[in-house]
């Protein structure tokens, strides 16, 4: 249970420097008003929840801690769709209903301090945790109003997918990522809601949706989105037959009567023995670059290509249309020249091409 109680106090941490590093950025913009706000939202929720598991209070104010979690629960999602409105421009259009959200959380939350029973009936000893919160027959109304936000930010996102365009494609694409990432991790505690004995591990992949969606608040030139849910990709195979493995490594040595930190230690020189001695992290990371690449291009494909036939084939013309088919067979393009350069007459010519007119090809120049 080290591994939830470390994620708690990690997620705590990324999302207060997330809140304080956005709003200092830019503290005149609304956007980053309300996204700060969020953050902070989400760090007092790791508070609160930290505080509870990490056995500081009685069982009273245990139940009293995560009654206030969830009221912050409520109401970040709401801040978040209004945060997507803004982000999509939609403000104006969708002013009512968003009223009506923010009333609706308030009036939640009321409900939550007038009969806090009827939402959170219980703590209860599980995971090696002191208190764990059990939720009563109302909490069904905290998951349907998460789940009716969480279907219209989709909406609404997805709608401003449509109308946008530039950079403003590639924020909502940030957003979404961000969006799966919080929804995966935050999947994985509900169960414990309900006394189901699922280990929270999605908490570890709460950060990317803070990180993800901050990046694309503060930076107008965004990185290619594939390149980093590629990456992301990764870090999720890699991270989660690590954790399964870590977990059940230090369960089966406790089970023998070792220390928490000889399991611990042996577990990880084990894995890193795997790391060291096999191409485990390789193939995670080519497999991750198929679920993404794959039906748009293959850049790998194309340099291995490309560097093979400049060292087996010898006549320009025949390597220029390697070079040229290979490109159109990975990239899937419609049209592609090469141009190279001439330097007497201090210009690029197109020396090969696919799709284009004889005449603009043998045409077409780039001055010196």
């Amino acid at each position: 249970m080290a591994y939830f109680l470390g994620a708690i106090l990690l997620n705590m941490v990324i999302f207060f420097f997330l809140s304080v590093f956005v709003y200092l950025k830019n503290r005149e913009s609304r956007i980053n008003q309300i996204w700060a706000t969020g953050n902070l939202i989400l760090a007092a929720w790791f508070l609160c929840v930290g505080m509870n598991f990490f056995g500081l209070l009685s069982k009273a104010g245990a139940l009293a801690s995560i009654r206030i979690a969830h009221c912050f629960s409520i109401l970040g999602p709401v801040l978040f769709y209004h945060f997507v409105l803004l982000l999509t421009e939609r403000v104006e259009k969708r002013k009512k209903i968003l009223k009506v959200f923010y009333l609706l959380s308030f009036l939640i939350i009321l409900m939550i301090t007038l009969f806090p029973k009827g939402f959170m009936k219980d703590a209860i000893p599980a995971f090696g945790l002191k208190y764990l919160p059990l939720g009563g027959p109302l909490y069904f109304m905290h998951i349907l109003g998460l789940c009716i936000i969480l279907i219209s930010i989709c909406y609404e996102l997805i709608t401003g997918y449509k109308e946008s365009s530039g950079y403003k494609l590639n924020q909502i694409k940030y957003v979404f990522l961000g969006i799966f990432s919080a929804a995966f991790g935050m999947g994985t505690v509900i169960p414990v809601a309900f006394g189901i004995k699922m280990f929270p591990f999605g908490f570890y992949f709460v950060p990317l949706y803070g990180i993800s969606i901050t990046y694309a608040v503060v930076r107008y030139r965004l990185m290619d989105i594939n390149i980093l849910i590629s990456k992301t990709l990764f870090s999720i195979f890699l991270l989660a037959p690590i954790i399964a493995f870590q977990i059940a490594c230090v369960s089966f040595l406790q089970s023998y009567g070792l220390s928490n930190i000889i399991s611990n230690s042996l577990s990880v020189f084990i894995i890193i023995m795997v790391f060291l001695l096999t191409p485990f992290a390789y193939k995670l990371q080519q497999a991750a670059n198929y679920l993404v690449y794959r039906g748009r291009y293959d850049y790998q494909n194309v340099l291995k290509e490309s560097i093979k036939a400049l060292v087996t084939i010898l006549d320009i013309n025949q390597l220029l249309k390697h070079i040229i088919d290979s490109i159109v067979r990975n990239f899937r393009t419609n049209k592609v020249s090469l141009f190279l350069e001439e330097e007497e007459a201090k210009e690029f010519r197109i020396k090969a091409s696919y799709g284009l007119e004889a005449e603009l090809s043998s045409g077409f120049c780039f001055k010196i």
